[in-house]
């Protein structure tokens, strides 16, 4: 189990540390999006300090990412929340499309 936690913790790190800024944002979002159990919306309720935090990120960077993402109709943000509009896009900025 210990070994199991300090290769998931070895990776996290590597890719934090080798991803664009953009890259580790939308794998963050996405990742968190879809932990919740209800996939027909994809949303996540955290500030954007906590999203900044969890990403490696300032919470600026994260800002204008975000607003852009927004203006191109990717996502929509609220008080505390993000929804994915266009999760596809999202994937494609992660590396994972």
């Amino acid at each position: 189990l210990l070994c199991g936690r300090v290769r998931a913790t070895s990776q996290q790190v590597e890719w934090l540390m080798l991803q664009s800024m953009p890259a580790r944002l939308a794998g963050t979002i996405m990742r968190l999006a879809e932990r919740d159990t209800d996939r027909a919306r994809l949303r996540i309720e955290l500030t954007q300090q906590q999203v900044s935090e969890m990403a490696g990120m300032s919470r600026e960077s994260v800002n204008k990412l975000l607003a852009r993402w927004a203006s191109q109709g990717w996502i929509r943000l609220g008080p505390q929340t993000l929804e994915i509009v266009q999760p596809d896009a999202l994937r494609t900025v992660a590396g994972e499309g």
